[in-house]
């Protein structure tokens, strides 16, 4: 369920929107008597969604933990599922949606009728059978409400036993989807928010300036218990490219050097509230260009724009130091996207060495059009022969690159892992030792 504790923020980060929209800060709003009216309309519900901007910043910070410990969200607390066909059966009485929770009582009873077939007798699922048909809920075109809660009324007794059978206690979890604010984390503060069921940890790391804050709050949720962290990564605003790589590689070893899980989400800065960029999302950072965008956009597109603890995954993903991201930010999009392809087949090396023909002169022209990220097979045919001949594999597409056999690659892969450092970096080890 979505909830609020708190309304606005303290800060007035240039990049967000959030004063434009909350400009009023709230440190606290009641919760308990908003989770009770939900839980006895809607049923109990498993998590806790928090949409408060900071809760860092709250006076009444510890008023409102303790406020969601009360609501059944501790860190120990468990969920055990409700009966849904009650559920629906009074929301039906109701006239909430008759359409929608005839729907839902089909399917309910489908996914019973279903189990009785498999694990009861033939007598039983033929009465079942025969009980939904005469009242029209094989189906959601046939189902009336009066069907339905005949039917219910039938079998309310047979399906709780079947509920309480199949249901047992689950970990809930509490979310405070904006995230917090690093700088202000404290011992005090994360021991507190380590009594809620918190998963994830939500920390913005938008700049490198705030590595220390950040690393920091990293490091106080590892020793509160708090273990699964996720962060958002803002890019594209003032930051340079390789802030984003050393942001980016910190996590990794973060994850390594704390025993941590932190899902990493690049977020791409957009002026929303710049009528020049509204309608579209053309915005370049003054650090950034075209191509370096969709180089890493390219690289989220598999991994549905997040970045695990994996190491060798986000070597392999984002260079293994900053010279083969700077690579990777030039790299021919196919060639990202196909990235073992490219290589095992010699694509890559190729366009190496053709980049290494050419003139420091001939490397600006080039890299000028390359940033533009516009590749016009006629326009490129005007340049000179070292120049025309690198911007050619810009021209390859994805489809045209070989496909490698799987003994191939997974050799390749395996040597790849082998040359890749499972050490620390100097700057995250100083950083942990700061701390």
């Amino acid at each position: 369920m979505d909830m609020r504790h708190g309304v606005g923020c303290v800060n007035n980060c240039p990049f967000c929107v959030v004063p434009i929209l909350e400009p009023e800060y709230r440190d606290f709003i009641p919760l308990k008597e908003r989770i009770e009216y939900t839980s006895k309309v809607f049923g109990e519900q498993r998590n806790l969604l928090l949409l408060d901007n900071n809760v860092f910043a709250s006076a009444q910070f510890e008023k409102i933990i303790d406020d969601i410990k009360t609501c059944g969200f501790g860190r120990n607390d468990k969920y055990v599922r409700p009966n849904q066909l009650k559920i629906t059966v009074r929301q039906l009485k109701r006239g909430w949606n008759d359409r929608a929770y005839l729907r839902r009582i089909v399917r309910l009873l489908g996914e019973y009728k279903d189990w009785v077939e498999k694990h009861e007798s033939e007598e039983r699922f033929n009465y079942l059978y025969s009980l939904m048909s005469n009242n029209g809920l094989l189906h959601d075109y046939t189902a009336t409400k009066t069907g339905a809660l005949n039917v219910c009324k039938e079998i309310a007794k047979d399906y709780d036993a079947w509920h309480k059978r199949r249901t047992h206690p689950i970990v809930r979890i509490v979310d405070f989807n904006q995230g917090l604010d690093a700088r202000l984390a404290t011992p005090e503060r994360m021991q507190k928010l380590s009594e809620i069921a918190i998963r994830p940890l939500r920390i913005a790391f938008d700049n490198w300036g705030y590595r220390k804050h950040y690393v920091r709050a990293i490091k106080l949720g590892a020793e509160n218990g708090i273990v699964f962290s996720s962060n958002y990564l803002l890019y594209n605003f003032k930051d340079t490219p390789e802030d984003l790589y050393n942001r980016l590689l910190i996590n990794i070893d973060l994850c390594d050097a704390l025993g941590v899980n932190i899902y990493s989400f690049p977020m791409k800065y957009h002026p929303i509230t710049n009528p020049d960029y509204f309608s579209n999302r053309d915005y370049i950072g003054e650090h950034w260009n075209r191509k370096f965008i969709r180089a890493i956009q390219s690289v989220l597109n598999s991994t549905h724009g997040k970045i695990g603890r994996c190491r060798t995954f986000f070597f392999k993903a984002f260079g293994r130091d900053l010279k083969e991201f700077k690579d990777l930010l030039y790299m021919p999009e196919a060639f990202i996207i196909r990235r073992w392809d490219a290589e095992i087949c010699g694509l890559k090396a190729e366009w190496l060495k053709a980049r290494k023909a050419m003139s420091a002169k001939e490397c600006e022209v080039a890299y000028n059009i390359v940033e533009k990220n516009v590749f016009e097979e006629d326009a490129i045919r005007k340049q000179s022969a070292r120049v025309a001949a690198f911007l050619s594999y810009y021209l390859i597409h994805e489809e045209d690159i070989p496909e490698a056999l799987d003994k191939v690659k997974a050799a390749y892969i395996a040597e790849f892992e082998a040359s890749c450092s499972s050490k620390v970096s100097d700057v995250c080890q100083e950083l942990l030792d700061q701390c």
